[in-house]
């Protein structure tokens, strides 16, 4: 049977979507992609963030019937690791912990480009990176840095308050196990709820070398500046197997 041209080249064009779609899907890091199954499916009475007896559950697993997580930030980014045996944890130096590496295990890790490569420069950010940061001011908190997930590329903004010589501001969705929301748009936020959810965060970068200098969260008012109240870095996963 034969079809009109233009049939054919609707064919041919969803055939082409299709495909590149696939390829698109399969660029997403597997520990990615698990840590967007645990923000979709992980129900607020099921979710909790804690540094005590920390772990997460998908169906099926111990007799779990829905998606669980209990654990803090740095327990969450590792069990998407180990989950996806990406062989990330196997890479850094030290541990501090017998189960679990810490902040403090991470964050030097990343800045000595063990299991991760460093980035610099805010729009070099791509899904499936990690944000790290360790306070250098310690008041107001109860923990000593924290850790999370890049999820989207970062989007160029009009800069609004608080306002820095010579800057540009970036917004970027984070994946973290947080007891605080990070923006209106957080997933947590109907529930005002702690554990695994998606934000945004605001990223600030120097106008002439693109380097990061800051963070704030998105309904925050206080800017976190790089090496003054907090010391933050950005890396790429050495990824050791196939995600």
């Amino acid at each position: 049977m034969k079809y009109p041209l233009s049939h054919t080249l609707v064919v041919a064009i969803a055939c082409l979507s299709a495909v590149a779609a696939s390829a698109q899907d399969t660029s997403v890091p597997r520990y990615l992609q698990l840590a967007r199954d645990f923000v979709a499916h992980t129900k607020p009475e099921n979710n909790e963030y804690t540094n005590k007896n920390r772990f997460t559950r998908m169906p099926g697993e111990k007799g779990s019937t829905d998606y669980v997580v209990q654990a803090d930030c740095v327990a969450f980014v590792e069990d998407m690791f180990k989950r996806s045996r990406a062989g990330v944890p196997e890479q850094i130096p030290t541990q501090k912990f017998k189960n679990w590496h810490s902040i403090h295990d991470y964050v030097p890790a990343m800045d000595a480009e063990a299991g991760f490569t460093k980035i610099t420069k805010v729009e070099d950010l791509r899904p499936g990176d990690v944000i790290a940061w360790l306070f250098i001011d310690m008041k107001g908190h109860r923990h000593d840095g924290h850790i999370a997930f890049i999820d989207t590329a970062p989007t160029k903004i009009k800069s609004r308050a608080p306002y820095t010589w010579s800057s540009t501001q970036y917004e970027v969705k984070i994946i973290d196990t947080s007891s605080e929301v990070k923006s209106a748009d957080d997933t947590r936020a109907p529930t005002n709820s702690k554990g695994v959810g998606r934000g945004t965060i605001r990223l600030y970068a120097d106008d002439k070398t693109g380097v990061l200098s800051g963070v704030i969260f998105d309904n925050g008012r206080k800017l976190h500046e790089q090496d003054k109240d907090w010391h933050i870095v950005m890396g790429r996963p050495k990824a050791t197997t196939a995600n």
